[in-house]
């Protein structure tokens, strides 16, 4: 089997969506919405396919939560994310995830 290395785009879409099963288990987090907003997303990220096919393999990108934070999946995430973080760490959280000038991302990494 040979491997290649692609950047993420519109043809990956069903793929990613199947990658993305695993992703923030039992989340209300949109993954066909945010499967959208990965394989549109063709600057950043990296895809692992076999050779000549689309089915993947793995992934790895960040979402940009600042840029992408009017769709409705990035709010699922937020609300996500402070809902897991402790108690005494949920203020500082909420100024990270929620601040319009922060450069706040979510890696993504699927295999």
């Amino acid at each position: 089997i040979t491997f290649e290395f692609k950047d993420p785009n519109p043809d990956f879409y069903h793929s990613v969506c199947t990658m993305l099963r695993g992703f923030l288990p039992q989340s209300p987090v949109d993954k066909r919405a945010l499967a959208d907003c990965i394989a549109g997303t063709t600057e950043i990220g990296t895809l692992v396919v076999q050779e000549e096919m689309t089915d993947l393999f793995a992934m790895i990108t960040i979402v940009n939560l600042g840029m992408h934070r009017d769709l409705p999946f990035v709010a699922q995430i937020r609300a996500y994310l402070l809902d897991k973080c402790p108690a005494d760490k949920s203020a500082r959280m909420r100024a990270i995830v929620e601040s319009r000038d922060s450069a706040c991302g979510i890696l993504v990494n699927e295999r």
